[in-house]
């Protein structure tokens, strides 16, 4: 059960949060050279086969190389994260809800 207090600690923490994301972002990924995995790599280029065989194409270039890879904080779970909050205020909290299906068959 949430109280006015407890949300209020809710809403700063999720401020602080996506902050420290964005300077997780900015700082550390910046310092570090990282590259896509092997499974990747194996998977962009079964892709590209595929996609050749749809065109009709004999060949299909491919580079071997892995690309670079960073954080995407640009997704809908970060966006999110600041309405949760905001929705517990309107909603309440989803341990009241049941996502079982509801049947008028008795068995």
């Amino acid at each position: 059960m949430h109280t006015d207090d407890s949300l209020a600690i809710f809403d700063e923490a999720t401020r602080r949060i996506g902050s420290e994301f964005r300077a997780f972002k900015k700082k550390t990924c910046a310092a570090f050279n990282t590259r896509e995995l092997d499974r990747e790599l194996d998977a962009r280029r079964r892709g590209s086969l595929k996609k050749g065989q749809a065109r009709n194409s004999s060949t299909t270039a491919v580079s071997s190389e892995r690309r670079p890879r960073t954080i995407n904080i640009q997704t809908f779970k970060h966006h999110s994260l600041g309405d949760h909050p905001k929705m517990i205020r309107q909603f309440g909290t989803l341990d009241s809800i049941s996502t079982e299906p509801v049947s008028s068959f008795s068995f």
